[in-house]
């Protein structure tokens, strides 16, 4: 399952530990990594993206904002899934 990572050390981490695994893979050379590089760039950089407005904003946010924020969220988790699905898709076909 998935941690939820918080903080900039952890994502650091995080992102470290990705970058090695896809040193790995691209050694291997067998699929095309260039749509799920995109998708993790993409991912760390709204996760850094969402910490700095994180730390910028005030504690108290108001129901409405907050539910606005939540839409954004799953519209980018929607967003990924299909590209998940699509690129699952082209893997099968190879």
């Amino acid at each position: 399952m998935f941690r939820c990572f918080q903080g900039f050390e952890n994502l650091k981490e995080l992102e470290a530990g990705v970058a090695m695994i896809l040193k790995g893979l691209r050694e291997v050379n067998i699929i095309n990594l260039s749509p799920l590089e995109v998708l993790l760039e993409d991912f760390f950089k709204k996760h850094r993206d969402y910490d700095v407005a994180r730390l910028s904003t005030s504690r108290k946010i108001t129901r409405d904002s907050h539910q606005e924020l939540l839409s954004a969220a799953q519209q980018c988790l929607d967003t990924a899934n299909e590209e998940r699905i699509n690129m699952d898709k082209q893997l099968e076909e190879l």
